[in-house]
């Protein structure tokens, strides 16, 4: 991914003044020489532009979440496994749909610009909105980081992100840890539960595990499902809610999970310092290029149609609302649109955001910026 997406590797099409481009959206004599056309936007037909993406249809049956914020990024393709045309990194309202098809549709306002596509569910984050059992025995934070997997009759299947297993667990078996959950289970955005209300457990008293790994089984006879392999400096405390036999039942809240299951009994000995409680981890917020690198800020009475136009293929995706400022490089048949004024969103850029020029009639010219503007003015 580009480390700066508002930095466009884009030749500016050829026009006497990109300003006077909007001036002849509203009305003025168009340029000698013929406009330059866009084949493959001009294919879009008119009336598409405020259609919806192909997802919708696509993701029908499937599991919908919404919420009023994103809590990662996002990347927004056209299609599913496709290049990105822009990444939103804050939202006012965001939903999406994990369908049938194993695609995930995205719809998401973006503080001003509303986009829809699809991103990659290997890359996006759901969350538990509740405390869910994965593999038999281990129960994720709110904050956890989920993946889907997949619908099945029973409901949405979702496994544990990689990053989010502790590395001192290690799993016995080839199959990822991973539930069959109701819709109603997920969440887009972190929550705030005590995964181990779940259990049916009593609290129970501190114990050090420690020596080499343990075997977790999920029951006193059972096979074992994952191991921990504790650090002998720093050996993890757990806490033993049940006997059976030389076995013991046992939890351990680590980072992100609260693994139980049963251990051998001869691996715990008592401790006097009580097992540590993870703490929610703070998210960095992530930043969205300002507009001071647009060559014209625009405004529009009406919202504005937004096309994306990425690896030969051209779509409309979402329009800009009403009223808003936006930062424009223009030319004969519309723009390019590289900001809108407080969105958080950008375009990438092995892509473009097009609008066209009949799109812009009656729009104000809000400022043209100078080769030499920069933060200061």
């Amino acid at each position: 991914m580009p480390a700066d997406p508002s930095q466009r590797a884009r030749p500016r099409a050829p026009f006497a003044s990109p300003a006077a481009a909007i001036f002849c959206a509203v009305g003025c004599a168009a340029p000698e020489r013929p406009p330059v056309v866009d084949v493959a936007l001009a294919s879009i037909a008119a009336e598409d532009a405020a259609a919806a993406p192909d997802w919708r249809s696509l993701a029908a049956g499937g599991c919908i979440l919404r919420a009023r914020s994103v809590a990662r990024r996002f990347d927004i393709a056209l299609t599913t496994g496709g290049s990105p045309f822009a990444h939103v990194t804050r939202a006012r309202e965001a939903t999406l749909t994990l369908g049938s098809d194993g695609s995930v549709g995205i719809d998401v306002d973006a503080g001003g610009v509303t986009l829809s596509g699809f991103v990659s569910s290997e890359e996006t984050a759901i969350f538990p909105a509740r405390p869910l059992v994965l593999a038999g025995g281990l129960v994720p934070f709110g904050w956890a980081e989920l993946r889907f997997r997949g619908l099945e009759p029973g409901g949405v299947r979702v496994g544990l992100a990689p990053d989010a297993m502790p590395t001192a667990v290690k799993e016995l078996s080839d199959e990822e840890p991973t539930g069959v959950f109701d819709c109603d289970a997920l969440s887009l955005v972190p929550e705030t539960f005590d995964p181990a209300s779940i259990l049916s457990a009593r609290p129970g008293v501190p114990a050090t595990l420690a020596g080499e790994a343990a075997l977790v089984s999920t029951t006193p006879d059972g096979d074992a499902r994952f191991s921990i392999w504790p650090d002998q400096d720093a050996p993890p405390v757990v806490r033993v809610v049940g006997r059976s036999g030389a076995r013991a039942r046992v939890t351990w809240a680590h980072e992100n999970v609260l693994f139980y299951g049963w251990v051998d009994g001869e691996m715990l000995a008592p401790s006097q310092a009580p097992p540590r409680t993870p703490a929610r981890p703070q998210i960095p917020a992530e930043t969205t290029p300002s507009l001071r690198a647009a060559a014209t800020r625009v405004t529009c009475p009406r919202p504005v149609p937004v096309a994306a136009e990425v690896d030969g293929e051209a779509r409309f995706v979402g329009h800009v609302a009403a009223g808003k400022v936006m930062g424009l490089e223009l030319d004969e048949t519309g723009g390019f649109l590289l900001g809108v004024e407080g969105a958080g969103f950008a375009p990438l850029s092995y892509s473009e955001l097009r609008l066209r020029s009949d799109d812009l009639r009656g729009c104000r010219l809000s400022r043209a910026l100078s080769r030499g503007s920069d933060a200061r003015k």
